[in-house]
């Protein structure tokens, strides 16, 4: 359906809504006598499955049922909550989180999950995906980008897995008309409707690693030099970057300075270097005719052997073969 249509599409009242409505109470519809209970703390709690949405579908989206709650529940796949309009109070492992409209939630999967009564304006979009479509394709598929990108995507996933949720405060008018069309797409399929829906994804994942990328405040030092400004000055000087090189520029000791940098990303400096030269080359063997022996040479490496060896450890195919693959 058109995006202009969308907005009236999703106020539409369904069959559901209709019937909490003309019942006047919070009473829960009957497809819920169809769902299997589990046990969560001794309490007895819905499992969500989403079998049915994800049967072929790396995706499933429902808009949430108004004029009632839902209870509490556990599920067994990653899931997305966008506040399209209204407000939203919900309860992840206990803990009250308060939704507003532009607001989106990435939840953790068997997580503890409730959500309170929506009114007439509150509409909650639910997106459902597998957890390996989410960290294994959406954002590997990002994070090759550059080491800042797939530091910035670790951390999400991380920081999801540790917390079992991720907020995203009123995410940018850019990242909501993405969702707008991933919603269109969804409820009125057609050609090709799928890839389009796997590409905005991409471009969604990519827009909420920009806006955690802003709003991270880890400061490594009384300095104010952040994981941000370390990566990115690896990126801007990756040619003739060494340890001692950074650390002046930081006014770092080179040993404090290595101690930040495999304390905050994970990865030692001789690491992040290696991996931005060889992203470097990937782009240049996907972009230009350059033959394989001079990239090498551009990035630094005058033995052949080894940037062969050691492309293929980092993106699981000779240059030759990345090469073709990306002209297909």
């Amino acid at each position: 359906m058109p995006i202009s249509d969308l907005d009236l599409y999703l106020r539409k009242i369904t069959i559901s809504e209709k019937q909490h409505i003309e019942s006047g109470s919070d009473t829960l519809s009957n497809r819920y006598k169809e769902i299997e209970k589990t046990k969560v703390n001794n309490e007895v709690v819905y499992k969500f499955s989403y079998n049915k949405f994800l049967r072929t579908e790396s995706i499933g989206i429902i808009k949430e049922t108004r004029w009632t709650s839902v209870p509490k529940h556990v599920h067994s796949v990653i899931e997305l909550i966008y506040i399209y309009s209204g407000t939203s109070v919900q309860y992840v492992n206990g803990k009250k989180i308060n939704l507003k409209k532009g607001d989106l939630c990435l939840l953790d999967e068997a997580v503890l999950h409730s959500v309170n009564y929506l009114n007439k304006n509150d509409i909650v979009i639910s997106i459902a995906m597998r957890k390996e479509y989410l960290f294994n394709i959406l954002l590997s598929n990002i994070a090759k980008d550059s080491i800042i990108s797939e530091f910035l995507a670790n951390a999400i996933s991380k920081e999801t897995t540790h917390n079992k949720f991720l907020i995203f405060k009123n995410i940018s008018e850019d990242s909501c008309q993405i969702l707008a069309k991933i919603l269109s797409e969804y409820f009125n399929k057609t050609i090709c409707s799928n890839q389009v829906i796997n590409a905005c994804m991409v471009l969604l994942m990519s827009n909420l690693i920009r806006q955690y990328r802003t709003t991270m405040k880890k400061s490594l030092s009384q300095s104010g030099v952040s994981t941000d400004d370390l990566l990115m000055y690896i990126e801007e000087n990756y040619q003739t970057i060494t340890l001692k090189k950074m650390a002046n520029h930081f006014s770092f000791s080179p040993n404090y300075l290595s101690y930040l940098v495999k304390r905050e990303t994970g990865m030692t400096f001789k690491d992040l270097v290696i991996k931005e030269k060889f992203y470097r080359a990937s782009i240049l063997l996907q972009n230009t005719k350059l033959p394989i022996y001079q990239i090498s040479q551009y990035i630094g490496y005058n033995n052949l052997g080894f940037f062969y060896k050691k492309f293929k450890s980092i993106f699981n195919v000779s240059p030759q073969e990345y090469r073709i693959q990306k002209k297909l």
